[in-house]
């Protein structure tokens, strides 16, 4: 015959009865503490805390990261080629070209920082890999939900802001290339084709530098270092991924020549609040 055993476990009950308001449920990231357990308790990813009342105690705990994302699309002026991409006419954006990256689809590697509208400094950076449509997706984990000014950088564009303060949700989304309205002081060129607005190019060149320039820190505005960098660096016949090959396809030709020319000529320079 079979012998059925069974077993009973007495788990004493904490003295005091704990609930979770659903006001505190919905405050993600928080940590909360009743007055009398001593109950830490935060929303989301596992970590470790303790849950305790007297002599008893349970580990365990929730902590919940922000994850906001922000698509932005917008165009370099020099790396753009027509119809609406940055692809070398098709040949795959420059980290592809110059054989940095597998994928034809990514250009180059850009930062978004948010600034906050009031004391106009920097809350949180985030760096993406811009694709040859013009889209980069960022993502935030300290900034909370509300408007900031978005201030572009790429390390031979001219440094781009948004127009207005814009609303970080997650999923949310600005458009650059729309009107040259959708960048601070319209500090935006159209493209060639007339099918968007580009980001100047051309701020290789941190002139005010006391060693007399350094190339890959920008000073804000395209002027005569950049312009003698890139011929110092046209002359070289310079490859691959190089500061001053401000067209993103891997060699400094006539072509950056040309732009640096003209966009030095108007002194196209950071305007921001």
């Amino acid at each position: 015959m079979k012998h059925i055993f069974i077993f009973f476990f007495y788990i004493p009950l904490l003295s005091f009865a704990q609930s979770i308001s659903p006001s505190v449920c919905n405050s993600i990231g928080t940590i909360f503490q009743t007055s009398y357990a001593g109950i830490d308790i935060n929303i989301g990813e596992p970590i470790t805390g303790p849950i305790s009342n007297l002599n008893s105690q349970i580990t365990q705990g929730l902590l919940q990261p922000n994850n906001l994302t922000l698509d932005v699309k917008f165009y370099l002026e020099g790396f753009y080629t027509g119809n609406g991409f940055m692809d070398n006419s098709g040949l795959g954006g420059c980290l592809y070209k110059v054989g940095a990256s597998t994928n034809p689809d990514n250009v180059d590697s850009v930062r978004l920082t948010l600034i906050d509208k009031t004391s106009h400094e920097p809350v949180e950076t985030s760096f993406a890999i811009l694709q040859t449509n013009g889209m980069a997706d960022f993502y935030f984990h300290g900034a909370t939900e509300g408007s900031y000014y978005l201030k572009l950088n790429h390390r031979n564009t001219i440094e781009t802001w948004s127009a207005n303060p814009v609303l970080l949700t997650n999923d949310g989304e600005y458009d650059f290339t729309l009107s040259a309205n959708k960048a601070y002081g319209n500090n935006m060129t159209e493209t060639f084709d007339q099918m968007g607005w580009a980001f100047y190019s051309g701020d290789i060149v941190n002139t005010g530098s006391v060693l007399g320039g350094i190339v890959g820190l920008q000073d804000g505005f395209v002027g005569t270092s950049d312009y003698l960098e890139l011929e110092n660096a046209l002359y070289y016949t310079l490859t691959g991924y190089a500061q001053a090959d401000i067209t993103g396809d891997g060699i400094v030709e006539s072509a950056d020549y040309v732009l640096m020319e003209n966009n030095q000529f108007y002194t196209a320079v950071v305007i921001h609040p």
